[in-house]
This record gives structure tokens, C-alpha cells and sequence, in this order.
């Protein structure tokens, strides 16, 4: 699992991986454990081996995969799920732009709205209702219900 930790990501992985990080991480988030040969030929292009090897040292050096000793090479596997990666990235883009001293959270909202709106009205919905007082709430009492 990818810790949330501070400092354990390197300020490289907080942006996104590069083009060959990320077909490596697919890689290694589909079959799970593998070594430094068979994701070069998993990854279906002539890529060097060497350049596999790098790649996924810097991975490793990122804290997004373990490694353990096997013979004479390494077996890579994944640190934590995509589905992680993806809330980790998010989580980390979203508190940069609130920590940036020109940051508009109004805009960051809106541009988010507006985005949501062009390609999920379902979840527009949801968010909407959940931002409701609920029924039972008391005069004043604006809390929400839990309801995503």
C-alpha cells in the first residue's frame, strides 16, 4: 500500500509518471510480480532491458514498487493498487494548487463543476443531494447526511 505518510512519495511521483513509468506500472498493477525481463516483454515494444531496469529502479526509488532478490534479479511488485496511485495523485495536485498563494479555490470549484457537469450529471446529482440538510435536520443545523 501506498503510504499517505510525508515524504514518502519523491516530488517526481507527485506530478504524474512519465509516458514509460506509467505503461511499466500497468504492467506490474495487471500481472502483479515480475521481473525486469518479463515486463520488458510484456510491455509488447522493443524497449531496451536496460531501459526497463532504470525505469523501474526509479519506480522504486519513488516508493511505488517493492523489490525482493530472486537468483540473480530482482522481482518488482507493485506498492499499492491504481485505483491508489490515482487518489494519491489527486489528493497531492489538489493540495498544491490550495497551497499556491495565488490559488482561487472559487475557480478550482467551478472548472471542477463545470467538468462534472460535461461528463457525469449522476454524480452532479449525488454530490447535490448529499450537500442537502437532511430531513431531520433541526432549525440552523445545516449538516449534511452522508449519503456518497
Amino acid at each position: 500500500m501506498i503510504s499517505r505518510r510525508r515524504g514518502t512519495l519523491s516530488k517526481r511521483c507527485r506530478a504524474t509518471l512519465g509516458p514509460l513509468e506509467a505503461r511499466v506500472m500497468r504492467v506490474l498493477w495487471e500481472i502483479e510480480e515480475c521481473s525486469v525481463r518479463e515486463v520488458q516483454q510484456l510491455l509488447h515494444r522493443k524497449i531496451a532491458y536496460t531501459t526497463v531496469l532504470t525505469t523501474l529502479d526509479r519506480l522504486f526509488h519513488k516508493k511505488l514498487v517493492k523489490r525482493r532478490v530472486q537468483g540473480q534479479s530482482f522481482i518488482y511488485t507493485p506498492k499499492g493498487s491504481r485505483e491508489q496511485f490515482a487518489r494519491l495523485v489527486a489528493e497531492n495536485t489538489l493540495r498544491q494548487y490550495l497551497r499556491t498563494p495565488n490559488s482561487s479555490r472559487e475557480l478550482l470549484l467551478s472548472c471542477l463543476v463545470k467538468g462534472l457537469v460535461r461528463h457525469d450529471t449522476r454524480l452532479v446529482a449525488n454530490v447535490d443531494h448529499a450537500l442537502r440538510p437532511s430531513k431531520g435536520a433541526k432549525n440552523g443545523d445545516s449538516r449534511t447526511s452522508n449519503r456518497l
